[in-house]
């Protein structure tokens, strides 16, 4: 019997180390293919596809503490926020990439 996305995040809530549980490898193989998809999707020049994953897997460790239940599936929950860390990674790469010497700030009459 398959155990769904919501009973293994509530299994993992309730152990002592988490992050070593054989529940949280399980999570993390079902999500890893939509972190990879995502991440290769929004890969730029400015960031790897694999700072993407990281970014990703990062996004789904705090999917799974923040989740709540009662609030809607943990699968759109996860996903939505590994898509805004993945993003909001991206923008900031982009951002960091320019300086304030790429600008000429003189004013024009």
């Amino acid at each position: 019997m398959k155990v769904s996305d919501e009973e293994l995040v509530e299994i993992i809530k309730t152990q002592n180390d988490p992050m070593q549980s054989g529940e949280t490898a399980l999570l993390i193989s079902r999500f890893s293919p939509v972190i990879r998809v995502k991440a290769a999707k929004l890969h730029t020049k400015d960031i790897e596809s694999e700072d993407l994953c990281q970014e990703g897997y990062l996004a789904l460790f705090d999917a799974i503490r923040g989740f709540d239940g009662s609030k809607g599936s943990f699968s759109a929950y996860a996903g939505k926020c590994i898509s805004n860390r993945m993003i909001s990674a991206a923008v900031k790469a982009r951002g960091d990439m320019v300086k304030d010497d790429d600008f000429d700030f003189t004013l024009v009459p």
